[in-house]
């Protein structure tokens, strides 16, 4: 039994004929467009990231100095309540719960 050959041209092939003609129909100025578009598309992607990275840099150094403060206020608390006791062992008359 003969194997039919098929001589026809496969999709591929036909799709990369389509595309070539197609490269050389269209018109110069739709690449130097399109290639104005993505410039102008990245320029604004790098000015709004920028923009974000300033953001979150302001706002960890915020967030870093509530930290500290929060580091600072933790001591003088723990110094007031050092210094509390100091005076309820010196003057135990005086009950802690009247203050």
């Amino acid at each position: 039994m003969k194997k039919s050959t098929n001589s026809t041209p496969s999709g591929n092939v036909i799709r990369q004929i389509i595309r070539e003609e197609i490269d050389k129909t269209r018109p110069a100025w739709l690449d130097e467009f399109r290639d104005s578009l993505i410039g102008n598309f990245s320029g604004l992607i790098t000015k709004f990231k920028d923009e974000v990275m300033t953001g979150l840099d302001k706002v960890m150094g915020e967030l870093e100095d509530i930290r500290e403060e929060k580091t600072v206020q933790s001591h003088q608390l723990s110094n007031h309540e050092d210094r509390i006791e100091t005076l309820e062992k010196l003057h135990p008359e005086i009950p802690s719960s009247s203050i």
